[in-house]
């Protein structure tokens, strides 16, 4: 398996404007679901710049591994004080929608 490094949204700036046109021009369903995603990408660029640089940490990151997926990294990131507290709730109520609809 190919470990792939997570993207700093900065270095995503065509796919921020597709990003843009859709939660402005989708349905709520799509704003929720897109917008949810790049939130779970968010969160995984965060938490591999705060992790020590390797392989292992770079694993962890990946769909299906220990922080592969939208609600691990909004548990870690919160509990590592990457997000605030006025945040991780609004963070969780999108993963939940997120993995409710998709």
């Amino acid at each position: 398996m190919s470990l792939k490094p997570i993207l700093w949204p900065h270095e995503l700036t065509p796919q921020v404007s597709q990003l843009h046109d859709v939660l402005n021009d989708e349905q709520d369903l799509a704003c929720a679901l897109i917008g949810g995603a790049f939130v779970d990408h968010c969160l995984g660029a965060l938490l591999q710049q705060y992790l020590v640089k390797g392989k292992v940490a770079l694993g962890l990151l990946q769909p299906g591994q220990t922080l592969g997926d939208f609600g691990s990294r909004r548990q870690m990131s919160y509990t590592l004080g990457l997000i605030s507290e006025p945040y991780e709730p609004l963070t969780g109520l999108l993963a939940d929608t997120t993995l409710d609809r998709a």
